[in-house]
């Protein structure tokens, strides 16, 4: 339920207004970026960076097992993107994901982002972006357990996360295909406007 809250929309309807009706339609901070700046989308990416965090600290204080962490998390993610608040339907689940791993793994968080930024500032896709951050989760947590030991567990979580992340992305990927999807910079247009 933590994941679930709608951050981007509560966000948005501060700025005057309703997410869901512009550009994407999406809560994440890509698509409140695009329609009411910068400020708006720190807020909305901080918001759902904390929600994150307070998931796995919960089930780490509560239960304590590396188990109840990635289902925690897992759950994050999941909510974000699915949230019951607003008709199924919420952000992509980046942010949230990305913030997850920072708890498990700060390292691997930050190797994730760096890859990201480069593919974002090369390609100005932050679509391609999300979605080389989500294929990164996982081999930066095997790699690094690979490496230095730990919870392997928490590798599942990188699976996961992953996956809803693509599954969450699916229309980006055919825009994508397509040459149609829209860059870093271009504003919102009314949901369902070309």
């Amino acid at each position: 339920m933590l994941g679930a809250v709608p951050s981007g929309y509560v966000v948005g309807r501060l700025w005057g207004k309703d997410i869901r009706l512009w550009g994407s339609g999406r809560m994440g901070g890509t698509n409140v970026f695009r329609t009411c700046g910068p400020v708006a989308a720190a807020l909305t990416v901080i918001a759902d960076v904390l929600k994150a965090v307070a998931a796995v600290w919960l089930a780490t204080w509560l239960v304590g097992t590396g188990w109840s962490q990635v289902l925690a998390g897992s759950l994050a993610v999941l909510g974000h993107i699915y949230t019951p608040f607003l008709n199924w339907r919420g952000g992509r689940g980046v942010a949230t994901a990305i913030a997850v791993l920072a708890v498990f793994c700060p390292l691997c968080a930050a190797a994730v982002l760096v890859a990201a930024g480069v593919v974002m500032v090369a390609s100005r896709y932050v679509s391609l972006a999300s979605l080389t951050a989500a294929t990164l989760m996982p081999v930066a947590l095997l790699l690094y357990y690979l490496t230095f030991g730990g919870d392997y567990v928490r590798i599942t979580y990188g699976v996961f996360a992953c996956l809803a992340i693509w599954i969450a992305h699916r229309d980006n990927v055919q825009r994508l295909i397509q040459g149609t999807e829209r860059r870093l910079g271009e504003k919102a247009t009314p949901a369902g406007s070309s």
